[in-house]
This record gives C-alpha cells, structure tokens and sequence, in this order.
C-alpha cells in the first residue's frame, strides 16, 4: 500500500497532527477590508469535516503597505483577532483535532500602494 502513512498521526515538535493531510494556503478572494467573513469560514469549516490534519490560510498580510490585495486576510492589528479566533472556533467544532495555522504574507517590491 502506497499511501499507508497518509492517515497516520505525527508530531512536529511538541504540537500532534491527527494525520499528513494538509491543505496549502490560498488566497481565496473571500476577506472584506481584511477581516474574516462568513462565507471564508464556512469554506474552511468544510475543509475541517473533510479531514484534512491541518489547514494553513493565508496567504494573511502581516502591515497594510505589504498586502498583495484588497481581500487578502489581515493580521497586522488587534481588531482582526476577534474574527480570526471566530474563524478558529469554527473549525474546532467542526473537527476537534485539526490543526489551525496561518501563512504570513508580505508582498515586498510586489506590493502596491493604491490598496491601502
């Protein structure tokens, strides 16, 4: 059997991921002013019933002068915590072990100012 350790649990470092599933960051065009929305959530509360071990999100724009586009995810101030722990809490109850993480994004020289 090929795949006989696709759906056995590992660790990295002290954290245990239920299996080696693990669903790449997107940017999915579904963040307003780079806040998370409900229809973002449902998508990777879907994912989460589908039974991936992890679930990176991104790509999330960590200073407004650095984010690609204008519906990319923020994590460059306090007041998207809210919705991003809405997010998370929403993934659990869908599927307890699954593991929750995000990619950092910086566009660099690619960035542009008129979307700030």
């Amino acid at each position: 059997m090929k795949f006989f350790k696709l759906f056995t649990p590992f660790k990295i470092k002290d954290m245990d991921v239920s299996n080696r599933i693990i669903m790449p960051a997107m940017h999915l065009n579904l963040a307003k002013n780079g806040f998370i929305t409900d229809k973002l959530i449902d998508f990777y509360v879907e994912r989460a019933k589908g039974g991936a071990g992890m679930l990176i999100v991104g790509g999330c724009y960590v200073d407004v002068y650095a984010k690609g586009l204008p519906s990319m995810i923020a994590v460059d101030d306090d007041k998207f915590i809210p919705d991003l722990q809405k997010l998370t809490e929403a993934v659990h109850n869908a599927r307890d072990d699954v593991k929750i993480c995000c990619q950092l994004y910086h566009g660099g020289a690619s960035s542009k100012w008129i979307y700030h």
